[in-house]
């Protein structure tokens, strides 16, 4: 951000605090439904299961991580799998021609596919800590509130909409704070493409200079699955200053292309 980092260059030490409210992540309920999706265009289920199915399968799916400890890193993946195709084989549409094609296309989807991050509910919080020392050495004890809140709500099987606010200012007589929002909408146009869409608002007062600064990002990112865990990025950003009085970082609005090719670590 612009203008006096005064405020902006203070380090902070751990937060506590309190909450209210529940965000649920739904990724696995995502993934079950495009496991069972592919499956029945390619004519193994007979027709569509019923919903408990469809939990039960996001339930073994979000158990990812209780796999691996019981199995090792290396070989949960196999019983991970097997319960999962298990549970589809005796949810009674399973077609008898199930063969070890189906399970490998079940295992690359929950493994190598990428799916965009689904969650739901909203929850707001508030801390208090204390900033222990500056960027550039000088010590400082100024205790610290930071206010949060977010809300994520899941438009369709394909779409996903997320917004997150974070406050955080020093509790002393300047009042300075540092504000910012991220609202975003992500939509999976295919398989293999994911189209994200983010509004960033950052804002910063620092009291003891007068100096407000404010950027506005618009952003706008195709994400294309080029094989297995590589994707192919391109990324379209508008960004707009406003409150800065220097001529180093005058206002104004930057436009920006980025194309690149991102590797997934797992």
């Amino acid at each position: 951000m612009q203008g006096n980092d005064a405020y902006n260059n203070r380090q902070y030490s751990g937060i506590i605090g309190a909450g209210y409210g529940r965000v649920t992540n739904v990724t696995p309920m995502a993934k079950a439904i495009r496991v069972i999706e592919e499956l029945i265009e390619r004519g193994q289920l007979a027709g569509q299961p019923p919903l408990a199915v469809y939990q039960r399968v996001a339930n073994i799916i979000d158990r990812e991580s209780e796999f691996r400890s019981k199995h090792g890193a290396a070989d949960y993946e196999e019983f991970w799998i097997n319960d999962v195709v298990t549970e589809l084989q005796n949810s009674g549409v399973a077609s008898p021609t199930f063969d070890a094609g189906d399970v490998i296309r079940v295992y690359e989807i929950l493994t190598r596919e990428r799916i965009s991050t689904r969650k739901v509910g909203w929850k707001v919080r508030a801390g208090v800590g204390y900033v222990f020392q500056t960027f550039d050495g000088d010590s400082d004890s100024d205790p610290a509130l930071e206010l949060g809140a977010e809300y994520h709500y899941p438009l369709s099987n394909q779409t996903q909409f997320s917004d997150e606010a974070l406050m955080t200012t020093l509790i002393d007589s300047d009042s300075s704070y540092n504000f910012r929002n991220v609202m975003s909408l992500t939509h999976e146009i295919d398989d293999r493409i994911d189209w994200e869409n983010a509004w960033t608002l950052s804002h910063a007062y620092e009291a003891t200079a007068d100096v407000r600064n404010t950027v506005n990002t618009i952003s706008s990112t195709f994400i294309y699955e080029l094989r297995n865990q590589l994707d192919l990025t391109t990324t379209l950003a508008f960004s707009n200053y406003s409150g800065s009085e220097s001529l180093a970082d005058p206002n104004g609005t930057d436009t920006s292309l980025f194309v690149g090719v991102r590797y997934r670590l797992r």
